[in-house]
């Protein structure tokens, strides 16, 4: 795992206690790639970089410590950094990435409290970390590690209000809300998605469609039927398009995503097979190159198909996770899919025999993932 870490962010071997890499001989260090020269593409929940990059740059590290006060250099390299780490995320999810994204924000949250930085670059630097702060969150989050979501959005929720940057700061309310219903809190998530609706945000029409999303979420998590209604209002903001006011990460609010969240709330209501139509949708609607949320996708799809029996569609997603299992470290999906296997083995299920062995045959390869 180390040496996928070292080589995918070209990390020099020897801080884990490695051997010279390869490329470390072999190849120059290529120059750093600041964001300005990144454009953005759909993903799901993350700005990554165009396909075939992730990963091939230098990630920079010499701001994990610097013998001077930290300047605009040290600031780049945090915002460089932010995007490799997303980009990884993308191609091979956060299992493998998660921690390292945490030692960085460390690394970071210390150089901010020593004040060992210039003063010039203090409101930036305070943003970067808030940034910083809820990309670690986001990739604990799929590395299935929720007592350091909760951190992670608790400190970039600080330093981002520290900055004064409301766009990242209602980005990680949204994350917020988004974990205390994954962590089956769904009062508390109603209450963080209201709060934004409810205050003195300027919200857009794609930013206020976000977080009236949320709520349904909530309500329908709490049972709440009144949850499936609020979509139609979520779809008229939508349609209502973008605006020069929305945030640069808003443009992953789409129709894939809306898909995907209706039929969660439709599945948390007990209609799974309604729920099956929207699942198809948000996996037809995410691009080849999107590895991770292809994965993301079909688990949940695979999920509500076992739900209600539908074991020939069960066998086909089965078959389509195949061979993106060794390409992703999501181990929160990886739950998911396993907890899907497991469903097939309930006596009650009757599922057939044969898909009970392609189970069982995926479960083998899926476990070291789900570590």
């Amino acid at each position: 795992m180390f040496e996928r870490v070292a080589d995918g962010l070209h990390i020099p071997g020897a801080m884990f206690d490695l051997a010279d890499r390869a490329w470390e001989v072999a190849a120059p260090v290529p120059a750093l790639v600041t964001p300005e020269h990144v454009d953005p593409l759909s993903q799901g929940d993350v700005v990554v970089p165009p396909s075939g990059q992730a990963g091939h740059e230098l990630i920079p590290t010499d701001f994990l410590w610097t013998p001077e006060p930290a300047g605009t250099k040290y600031l780049d390299s945090i915002r460089t950094s932010i995007q490799k780490l997303l980009s990884l995320d993308n191609r091979v999810g956060g299992a493998e990435i998660s921690r390292l994204s945490e030692q960085v924000f460390e690394a970071v949250h210390e150089k901010i409290g020593s004040g060992d930085y210039d003063r010039a670059i203090r409101k930036d630097l305070l943003a970067a970390a808030g940034e910083l702060g809820e990309v670690a969150g986001w990739l604990a989050y799929d590395a299935d590690r929720q007592d350091v979501v909760r951190r992670m959005n608790h400190e970039a929720l600080y330093f981002t209000r520290l900055a004064g940057d409301k766009s990242m700061e209602l980005l990680t309310l949204q994350n917020a809300s988004m974990h205390a219903g994954f962590m089956n809190r769904p009062a508390e998530a109603l209450d963080l998605a209201e709060m934004v609706i409810e205050g003195d945000y300027r919200l857009s029409p794609r930013l206020r469609a976000l977080f009236l999303t949320r709520k349904a979420r909530a309500l329908a998590q709490a049972g709440d039927e009144s949850a499936i209604k609020i979509f139609a209002e979520v779809r008229s903001l939508f349609l209502e398009g973008t605006q020069d006011t929305d945030p640069p990460w808003a443009w992953w609010i789409d129709e894939r995503e809306l898909a995907w969240h209706e039929a969660m709330c439709q599945k948390n209501l007990g209609d799974s097979r309604r729920a099956i139509a929207q699942f198809e949708r948000s996996v037809e609607a995410t691009a080849p190159g999107e590895i991770r949320s292809q994965y993301l996708h079909r688990a949940y799809l695979l999920d509500a198909q076992v739900g209600v029996r539908s074991w020939r569609s069960v066998e086909r997603t089965l078959e389509e996770l195949v061979p993106l299992i060794p390409e992703v470290a999501s181990t929160r999906t990886a739950v998911l899919i396993e907890k899907s296997i497991a469903s097939l083995r309930r006596p009650e299920m009757c599922a057939p025999r044969s898909l009970l062995e392609r189970g069982e045959v995926i479960g083998r390869v899926l476990s070291p993932s789900s570590v």
